[in-house]
């Protein structure tokens, strides 16, 4: 598994504070629930709206788990509660620069080892103690086995319906470890439906005050969504970045980055404000370089969109792309609807209503939604070629292939699938059918 750049993260102190916050995740949650008292909620898709509204904190349980040294998490954590965030960055970048036993490259490489460490480690108790069919797809196994885990830490779990039912199913799983509040959407626009969409919504907001104790209000719902909605536009940029000629960093940095980003928004970090400031201190110093000219010119390298990324994904396939020359983009809650904007004027709670039903229609309906999404993303972006991740035990997404891999041929864009079951798995079958995109990208 490739690692970021080192000097990558020492000449960009905000992809450090990203890092960290990754890595003292579990003590930070901690410290909300034991200190002050805050009620964790859990959290799989990023529609944490409702849950900060009523001052809660949204958890994607993977994120209660140490991705690292438990004595350097602690050390962390306690320089930065007496140097505060901006001297902690500063300090990390000096000893960076002296630095001889590798500690800021290895506070890095842990958060891909650590999130691909515990992956595997929620997987086998998925399997070995919920008891989930070998047959299931790796993030059912995956999210069963975070639950199992962590799901006493848990005050609630927000939950939405999805196209997957095999998914839904798994929500009686989490329920055994986690009281659930779940919203069904109807992916569906006219009025009757509309309204069926708000009182959900309206569902949701009260059983979510009631586990807080605080009132979601339209004032608070909108806050919240206007901070998200500013997520949203950062993380845009950055997609832009990514599918530009110009890399701040290293093409290899910029895979496992727009990953990392991903998986943040599964949560936002627990807290909006931090995760936009991240984002876009991260636009900045990104933007900023490419003025002065620091930056690797990637045109000659084909931009392959990767993607299903969100069930689980083998993370050799990245080097794989690089060692043939191409790069890869990550982008699947732009996809599949989820970076769409919160209308915030009017009624916030109908607004919001409005926006489940959208992403409820493009990513829940039909495959033709589906496909359409992302030849549009492939056109719009000047994507190369597309590497379709066909995961192993799953009842959705198994037909898009075909009807998309036709569709893209319509715009001349070469596609290949690969099959994941598990990381480690069909690596050299998933090597051969990558290089042979490559090579008909070459040619």
């Amino acid at each position: 598994m490739s690692t970021i750049i080192m000097k990558d993260a020492i000449r960009f102190p905000s992809l450090m504070k990203l890092a960290l916050e990754f890595l003292m995740g579990r003590e930070n949650l901690k410290y909300l629930k034991l200190i002050k008292k805050k009620h964790l909620i859990g959290s799989i898709m990023p529609n944490t709206e409702l849950i900060c509204a009523a001052n809660a904190i949204p958890t994607y349980p993977i994120r209660m788990h140490n991705f690292g040294d438990e004595n350097l998490m602690k050390n962390l954590n306690l320089a930065k509660t007496i140097l505060g965030d901006n001297i902690l960055t500063n300090f990390i970048k000096f000893i960076g620069n002296i630095d001889k036993t590798g500690i800021v490259e290895n506070i890095i490489h842990r958060i891909y080892q650590g999130i691909f460490d515990r992956f595997e480690e929620m997987y086998n108790i998925g399997i070995d103690s919920v008891g989930i069919p070998q047959d299931e797809c790796y993030g059912i196994k995956c999210i069963a086995g975070m639950f199992a885990s962590k799901g006493k830490n848990l005050s609630a779990t927000f939950l939405q319906s999805i196209r997957c039912s095999a998914f839904q199913k798994t929500y009686e799983t989490i329920a055994k470890y986690s009281p659930s509040i779940f919203i069904e959407i109807p992916p569906f626009q006219f009025e009757l439906i509309n309204q069926i969409a708000l009182k959900e919504v309206e569902y949701a907001s009260k059983s979510l005050s009631k586990v807080s104790g605080f009132e979601i209000t339209q004032e608070s719902l909108r806050k919240i969504c206007s901070m998200t909605n500013e997520c949203k536009i950062y993380a845009k940029k950055l997609i832009d970045i990514s599918s530009g000629n110009k890399y701040p960093i290293h093409p290899k940095s910029m895979a496992e980055f727009l990953a990392l980003i991903e998986i943040a928004f599964q949560d936002y970090l627990s807290n909006p404000e931090i995760f936009r400031n991240i984002l876009k201190s991260i636009v900045e110093e990104f933007e900023s370089e490419i003025r002065k000219g620091n930056y690797i010119d990637v045109s000659s390298m084909p931009k392959i969109l990767f993607t299903v990324r969100f069930g689980g994904w083998e993370p050799l396939i990245e080097d794989f792309v690089y060692e043939n020359g191409g790069r890869i983009i990550y982008a699947d809650w732009f996809l599949y609807g989820f970076m769409s904007q919160i209308k915030t004027s009017g009624d916030i709670f109908q607004n919001y209503a409005d926006y489940l039903q959208s992403i409820a229609i493009g990513f829940g309906c039909d495959n033709k939604s589906v496909v359409n999404s992302i030849v549009n993303f492939c056109n719009n972006y000047k994507i190369d070629g597309v590497i379709y991740n066909q995961l192993f035990g799953c009842h959705s997404l198994t037909t898009v292939y075909s009807r998309l891999k036709r569709e893209l041929l319509k715009h001349e864009i070469p596609s290949t699938m690969v099959n994941f079951n598990k990381i480690g798995e069909n690596i050299e079958q998933s090597k051969t059918r990558v290089v042979a995109l490559m090579e008909i990208l070459k040619n």
